[in-house]
This record gives C-alpha cells, sequence and structure tokens, in this order.
C-alpha cells in the first residue's frame, strides 16, 4: 500500500464526520490526516455550542485563531474576547471556559502534541486549576 502525499478537502466534510478535526492523531496511523505532533480544527459557530464548562488539558497547548467573527472566553478566570485577527495561545494547566461566540463566527484550533487518549479535566466547583499563568495581549 502506497502512502498518500497529497490531499484536498473541503472543511464541510470534516464537520460532520469528525467534529471539525482535520488532523490528529486519533486519525488511523498511515492516514495522511494522522499526526501524533498536532492537531486541526476548523469550526463555525452557528448557535450555543461554543459554550463550555471550565476545564484544562494536562498535556496539551492549544492555539486559537478567529479568522471571522468573535468568541468570549474565561482564561484562568479572566473574561476575554478574540475577534477575527487575533488569536490565543494557552499552555497546559490554563483552565479555560467558552463564554458565547457571535453567530458564524468561524475559528481554526491547533493543539500540540496530539493523542488518541484526551487529556481534558473537567473543573468542579470546588476545584481550581493546575497551576495560573498570567494572561499576556500581545
Amino acid at each position: 500500500m502506497q502512502l498518500q502525499r497529497c490531499k484536498i478537502a473541503n472543511f464541510a466534510q470534516f464537520h460532520t464526520s469528525h467534529n471539525g478535526w482535520i488532523v490528529g492523531a486519533f486519525y488511523e496511523p498511515g492516514s495522511i490526516q494522522y499526526s501524533g505532533d498536532l492537531e486541526i480544527r476548523h469550526g463555525i459557530i452557528e448557535g450555543r455550542e461554543f459554550i463550555f464548562s471550565p476545564h484544562y488539558h494536562t498535556q496539551r497547548t492549544s492555539y486559537l485563531l478567529v479568522v471571522k467573527g468573535e468568541i468570549v472566553m474565561k482564561f484562568d478566570g479572566q473574561q476575554v474576547t478574540v475577534s477575527a485577527g487575533q488569536f490565543a495561545i494557552f499552555l497546559p494547566g490554563v483552565t479555560e471556559e467558552g463564554i458565547s461566540a457571535k453567530p458564524g463566527t468561524e475559528l481554526l484550533i491547533i493543539r500540540t502534541p496530539s493523542s488518541p487518549k484526551e487529556d481534558k479535566v473537567e473543573i468542579v466547583p470546588h476545584q481550581t486549576s493546575v497551576r495560573t499563568l498570567p494572561l499576556q495581549r500581545i
């Protein structure tokens, strides 16, 4: 079997089949979309699906790029707005919470490293983040 060396596809086909995830360790090893190094996700926010409870990742650094629209999140409890043309980078252990997004907001999410096992830890009301890092605007 020869390894596929190039693929061109629409984002839309991954929204239904893989929840927007385009690349990552959750794909079959040997697939052109398999990577243990990083995960890439494309998303278009249509409603309340961006609202999510506080959690952190134990191993992954996340890069959130807003292509179009605007999101409101909390990082370690500090509320911030990330608008089109801006991005946020957050390290393992930083608590993230999705507050709101304008309908039609388009995002790219990159996480590294990738792992077939989830490293997400939900925060319960009496629990705090593993470590608190100051939020830095660039």
